[in-house]
C-alpha cells in the first residue's frame, strides 16, 4: 500500500511539471508579441495624459509602394476630407473617402524618403496606450540596385475629434523644426453660463515641411485662472505665399468646447524663420450652450532648418 501511494505521488508531480514546462513554451499571441516590440522613438509629446485615442478595428493599409514622389522623410495627417484631399495632391491614386469616414478615422501617411536601394519599409501601428507608432525597417539580406522611396498610407479607427499621439522614429524627428510661441493668447467665450475668459498661450509647435504641404505638432498651455494644455498633431497646405491653412485638431484641451475643433490660418515670414497663426473653432451644429473660441500667436524658430537628405 505504501509503495502504491508513492508511486501515485511521483505521478502526479511529474504531471505538474510537464504541465508548467508546457505553458512556457506556448508562443506567445500577437498581442503580447506587440507589447514586447521595442519601440522606434517618439516625439517629446509621448507622455501626454490624453486619454487612448485608438477604438478596436483594424488598421487599414490605403496605398503602399517603393516609389512615389515625395523624397524626404515625411508624415502627413488627414482627419477630414479637404485635408485628405490636399494628401491625394502628391498623386498617390488614394481611395475618395465620406465626410462619415473621417467621424471615426483618421488617415496616416508615412514616407521614408529616398533611399539608393530596395528592401526599405514602413510600419505603422497603435499600441495599447493610444499612441501610434512610425518605424523605419532596413533590409535584411540581398537587395535590389535601385532608388527607392518607400511610402506607406493607413486608416487607423480613433475617437471623434480626440488628439493624436505620434511617436516617431529617428528618420522623421529628424526633419522636425521646433519653433517657441513667442506671444499668444486665447478667448474663450460661450457656455450655459456665457463666460468670457481671455488667456495667454505658450509653448511649442514643431513642424515638417514636404512640397506644397505641412504637419504640426502642437504643445500649447494656456495660463488663464486654470492652466490648460493642448498635445496634437495637425496637417495641412502651405501655399506659394507660404500661407499655411489647417482645418481640424484639438480644441477642446484649452476651451472646453464640444465636437468643434480649431481651425488655423497662417503666414510663414524671413526665409520660415517666424510663423503667425490665427486659431478659431469651428461651431458644431449639434451642440447647445457650446463653448467657442478665438487667439492668435507668433512663433519663432529654435532649430535650424533640416538638411535635404535626398540621394542626388
Amino acid at each position: 500500500m505504501i509503495k502504491t501511494s508513492g508511486l501515485l505521488m511521483m505521478l502526479l508531480s511529474f504531471a505538474v511539471v510537464s504541465a508548467v514546462e508546457c505553458n512556457r513554451q506556448q508562443p506567445k499571441t500577437a498581442n503580447q508579441q506587440q507589447s514586447n516590440r521595442t519601440e522606434p522613438g517618439s516625439l517629446s509629446n509621448q507622455g501626454a495624459k490624453e486619454k487612448p485615442v485608438t477604438m478596436d478595428g483594424e488598421v487599414k493599409q490605403l496605398a503602399a509602394g517603393a516609389h512615389c514622389t515625395v523624397f524626404e522623410s515625411f508624415v502627413f495627417v488627414a482627419r477630414d476630407e479637404q485635408t485628405y484631399q490636399a494628401l491625394n495632391g502628391l498623386q498617390l491614386k488614394l481611395p475618395a473617402q465620406s465626410a462619415d469616414f473621417f467621424q471615426s478615422h483618421a488617415v496616416i501617411a508615412a514616407f521614408l524618403g529616398q533611399r539608393r536601394t530596395g528592401g526599405f519599409s514602413i510600419e505603422i501601428w497603435p499600441d495599447a496606450a493610444g499612441q501610434i507608432h512610425i518605424g523605419e525597417r532596413v533590409p535584411k539580406g540581398m537587395v535590389t540596385m535601385a532608388l527607392t522611396a518607400p511610402f506607406k498610407i493607413v486608416a487607423i479607427p480613433v475617437q471623434a475629434g480626440a488628439p493624436l499621439t505620434l511617436a516617431l522614429d529617428e528618420t522623421w524627428k529628424e526633419r522636425l523644426r521646433s519653433y517657441r510661441v513667442a506671444n499668444g493668447q486665447l478667448t474663450v467665450t460661450g457656455g450655459f453660463a456665457g463666460i468670457n475668459q481671455s488667456s495667454s498661450l505658450t509653448g511649442t509647435i514643431q513642424i515638417m515641411h514636404e512640397q506644397s504641404l505641412a504637419t504640426c505638432f502642437f504643445e500649447l498651455k494656456s495660463n488663464g485662472k486654470k492652466q490648460t494644455e493642448l498635445r496634437d498633431v495637425a496637417s495641412g497646405s502651405v501655399s506659394e505665399a507660404k500661407q499655411l491653412t489647417l482645418t481640424n485638431f484639438d480644441s477642446r484641451a484649452l476651451t472646453g468646447a464640444i465636437q468643434s475643433p480649431f481651425k488655423a490660418t497662417g503666414q510663414f515670414a524671413n526665409d520660415n524663420q517666424e510663423l503667425s497663426l490665427n486659431l478659431e473653432t469651428v461651431p458644431s451644429p449639434h451642440i447647445s450652450d457650446n463653448f467657442s473660441a478665438t487667439g492668435s500667436l507668433t512663433a519663432t524658430a529654435i532649430t535650424p532648418r533640416p538638411k535635404n537628405r535626398a540621394v542626388t
